[in-house]
C-alpha cells in the first residue's frame, strides 16, 4: 500500500509519532512529509493519507489545515493523529480537517491522540 504521513510540529512530539508509524508499516511504500514550506501536492497516488498534529488553541496546526485545502486529487481514505501536552483529548481538534475532506468524498478511517511530553517555555528575561 501507497501511504503519505504528512504532519505539522512546533516541538518535535508529532514528528516522533510520525515517524514510530512509518517504523510499523515497514512493509509498506511509505513518504513522510514534516510541514514546512511546502507546495500543493498531488496526492492521486496515495492509498491513504495520514495527517498528523500537535493542538495549539484547541486546533490542529494552520499548515495542515492548509496543506489539505490546497491538495490536488486528495485521496479517499485518511486517518488523523495528534499529540498533546494536557491529560484531556481534544475531540474537535480536527473539525477543519474533517470539513474539508468531506468536501473532497474523502472517508476518514480513523482518528487517535497520543499525550506528548511537556513543553516547557524558558525565558531569557531576568
Amino acid at each position: 500500500m501507497k501511504i503519505h504521513i504528512v504532519y505539522y510540529t512546533s516541538t518535535g512530539n508529532t514528528r516522533k509519532i510520525a515517524l514510530a508509524i512509518r517504523s510499523a508499516l515497514d512493509n509498506h511504500d511509505v513518504d513522510v512529509l514534516e510541514l514546512e514550506d511546502y507546495q500543493p501536492r498531488n496526492l492521486i497516488d496515495y492509498e491513504l493519507l495520514i495527517l498528523g498534529s500537535g493542538v495549539y488553541l484547541g486546533l490542529v496546526g494552520d499548515k495542515l489545515i492548509e496543506f489539505v485545502r490546497n491538495a490536488i486529487n486528495f485521496t479517499l481514505k485518511y486517518a488523523c493523529f495528534y499529540s498533546r501536552e494536557r491529560k484531556e483529548p481534544y475531540p474537535d481538534c480536527f473539525q477543519p480537517i474533517r470539513e474539508e475532506a468531506d468536501l473532497r468524498g474523502s472517508n476518514c478511517i480513523g482518528e487517535f491522540h497520543c499525550l506528548g511530553e511537556p513543553f516547557t517555555y524558558y525565558s531569557n528575561e531576568e
